[in-house]
C-alpha cells in the first residue's frame, strides 16, 4: 500500500501482486462540501484508467475476497 495526502485528501493505492498480478486500485477519503457526494480532486500525476462503483459487476471484478482468489 502508498498512502498520501493531496489537496486534504486522503488517498491510498493497493497494489496487488498475486493471485492476480498488475491490479492496483486508489481509495480516495475526501469530506462532501456543497453536497451529499463528495468531489474527489485527483492528482495530476495519477493516470486512472476507470472508475469503480458499488455494483456487483465491479465487486465480482475488483473486491478483495475475488482478487484473493486463485484461479486455475
Amino acid at each position: 500500500r502508498i498512502s498520501f495526502l493531496y489537496e486534504k485528501q486522503s488517498f491510498t493505492i493497493h497494489i496487488y501482486l498475486a493471485p492476480v498480478s498488475d491490479v492496483y486500485i486508489l481509495h480516495a477519503q475526501v469530506q462532501a462540501k456543497n453536497g451529499p457526494e463528495p468531489e474527489v480532486e485527483l492528482p495530476p500525476f495519477l493516470n486512472v484508467e476507470r472508475i469503480l462503483h458499488d455494483t456487483p459487476e465491479d465487486e465480482a471484478n475488483y473486491g478483495a475476497y475475488s482478487l484473493s482468489l486463485i484461479k486455475e
